[in-house]
């Protein structure tokens, strides 16, 4: 088949910038990756610059991959662009630094998708995953960005689990935590 001239999906990371120290991460992980390589910020020219010439395509962009997009300068800029040009906008997030300002903005500019990594049903055990116990601070933001929406379709929310060994034993219990 032949490829197409430009991709159905984008993964654009605005800044490898990240505020948790997972130990599966190939970037953040340990002091032995070389973040140095990928660590830092996209120049604002050239991801306004990529979003023009991607504008013809409408990808489904998601603008981060190994950084936490909330921590990408003009984050707000780049995905109001996006929605203008009529791409679709879809991230992954720690949810660390959501604000209720920064979720009003995402139902506002109707990000298509948000999904919150929580991987853990209690602080000890997200300590194991993530490096941190602000299991309730996640929780939060994805309270603060429900309450936001309200009954409005967009964005779509959602948790994710990882499975890992030091989290196996609770992937029932995070289930049912959020399953409704």
């Amino acid at each position: 088949l032949p490829v197409p001239e430009l991709p159905p999906r984008v993964l654009l990371d605005l800044a490898t910038k990240c505020n948790l120290r997972c130990p599966m991460c190939p970037v953040w992980g340990s002091e032995e990756n070389e973040s140095d390589s990928v660590a830092g910020v996209m120049n604002l020219d050239a991801s306004r610059r990529i979003l023009d010439e991607l504008m013809a395509a409408k990808p489904l962009v998601q603008p981060n991959m190994y950084g936490e997009p909330l921590l990408a300068p003009n984050l707000r800029e780049q995905i109001a662009k996006m929605k203008a040009g009529g791409m679709s906008v879809a991230m992954n997030t720690n949810g660390l630094t959501l604000d209720e300002d920064m979720a009003r903005f995402f139902v506002e500019q109707k990000v298509d998708s948000v999904m919150f990594s929580v991987d853990a049903v209690t602080r000890a055990t997200l300590k194991k995953v993530r490096g941190i116990h602000k299991l309730e601070r996640i929780e939060l933001a994805v309270f603060r960005l429900l309450k936001m929406r309200g009954d409005a379709i967009y964005p779509r929310i959602g948790v994710s689990f990882t499975i890992q060994d030091d989290n196996r034993h609770e992937v029932d219990a995070f289930v049912a935590r959020w399953v409704g």
